[in-house]
């Protein structure tokens, strides 16, 4: 029995409590409604020009290190593991392929959170355990089938899923949609795609 946690706005259900705080914070975040009293500070009228210009000098600073520091990547050509869209910000590009990996007859789960960590999403990630891949990212481009296992650290080439590689007695295969794929490495991932990776 798997253990499930649910959305109590919602009722969606996650497989994790990760998940489930990630959810929380995309789709039902509020704005703090509590009020903080301050102590009044005199400040001489000569001061409040120098104290002006100070305040607007920290702001521009604040708004362009965030700025950098959220957007810190070249959407359109950096590597995909250096892409953090964790603000979920004017994203282009929002797709849902699934992915099925079956190794000698067994169905090989797809782990929830990939790609998601502590302040970081990676543009491929996943929510659930059920092999849909959520692809996200604030330009168009092209993101490819190995790029999902560059996130997720695993091997996969041509020639091997894991530490599963073709040999006399074994091949490896990947359709997409049920046609066969010729260059795996490369595949385009599209939304609604069937992709299946059969170590056999």
């Amino acid at each position: 029995m798997t253990n499930t946690f649910e959305c109590s706005v919602c009722s969606k259900q996650f497989s994790s409590q990760q998940g489930l705080e990630m959810h929380t914070s995309a789709k039902h975040a509020q704005k703090s409604t509590k009020r903080i009293s301050l102590p009044s500070i005199t400040i001489k009228a000569s001061h409040v020009g120098l104290l002006g210009a100070l305040v607007i000098v920290s702001l521009a600073l604040v708004v362009g290190v965030s700025s950098l520091a959220s957007h810190a990547y070249v959407c359109e050509s950096d590597p995909v593991e250096l892409m953090n869209i964790r603000e979920h910000l004017e994203l282009v590009s929002h797709i849902h392929p699934t992915l099925r990996i079956s190794i000698l007859g067994k169905a090989y789960a797809i782990p929830a959170n990939i790609g998601i960590a502590s302040n970081w999403m990676s543009p491929i990630h996943t929510h659930e355990g059920t092999g849909k891949l959520h692809v996200e990212a604030p330009c168009s481009r092209d993101f490819y089938l190995s790029d999902f296992f560059v996130i997720w650290n695993k091997t996969f080439n041509q020639s091997c899923i894991f530490e599963f590689c073709m040999n006399q007695t074994h091949q490896l295969r990947v359709t997409r949609n049920g046609f066969d794929v010729i260059d795996p490495e490369n595949l385009v991932l599209r939304d609604r795609d069937d992709i299946a990776i059969v170590y056999e």
